[in-house]
């Protein structure tokens, strides 16, 4: 009897705590979610973890570097500059000989706006795009190397690239980039001629 009425008397803290429990729990859940959707309305704002990179691509003629972009979100508002790196007194020294320039207010993979080149300078004047190397390569060319910073809306990236002669053809070694994972592509060496205006588009 006595275990009866005391039962009786838990019973109603055991279903305080129950939907206590339950109510902390559907609370806990919409606060996800909430979350979840404040951050996704983030990415799509600033770009989340996406980015833009430089890729090589064999045409007639020419291997030239296009911008390629990467991630779930569009990457907004990317500015290149270009540094060669060159040997000086003895040391290795960047020299800027592009930029900064915008390549495009927003880039999307696929979307056949990420593969381009500017052709403008900080002063909006026509100037040549730099990472072109015409084949077969001329007398006197060499190896050259590069560091690439493109920025943008969610930060900045650094690539470095190398590209040097080797009989009739450029190779490119193009995929150091810090703190980065690029999706596969294929070096210039290991390119096929692509006509101009025609691109391999595959796993995009």
């Amino acid at each position: 009897m006595i275990e009866s009425i005391s039962w009786k008397m838990a019973l109603p803290y055991v279903l305080f705590f129950i939907v206590s429990v339950l109510a902390n729990g559907a609370a806990l859940w919409i606060s996800l979610r909430q979350a979840a959707s404040s951050r996704e309305t983030f990415n799509q704002v600033t770009g989340g973890e996406s980015f833009a990179y430089l890729e090589p691509l064999r045409q007639p003629g020419r291997v030239i570097y296009l911008a390629r972009q990467t991630g779930d979100h569009p990457t907004y508002d990317v500015v290149v500059r270009i540094q060669e790196i060159v040997l000086g007194e003895g040391a290795k020294k960047r020299h800027g000989i592009f930029g900064p320039v915008e390549v495009g207010q927003m880039l999307r993979r696929g979307s056949g706006f990420d593969w381009t080149a500017p052709d403008r300078d900080q002063q909006d004047k026509p100037r040549a795009w730099p990472l072109v190397f015409y084949e077969p390569p001329r007398p006197g060319d060499v190896l050259h190397e590069f560091r690439i910073e493109l920025a943008a809306r969610n930060g900045i990236v650094i690539q470095r690239i190398r590209a040097w002669p080797s009989g009739e053809r450029w190779h490119t070694a193009s995929k150091q980039v810090a703190d980065r994972r690029l999706p596969p592509f294929r070096e210039a060496q290991d390119q096929e001629i692509t006509p101009i205006g025609d691109r391999d588009d595959a796993g995009d």
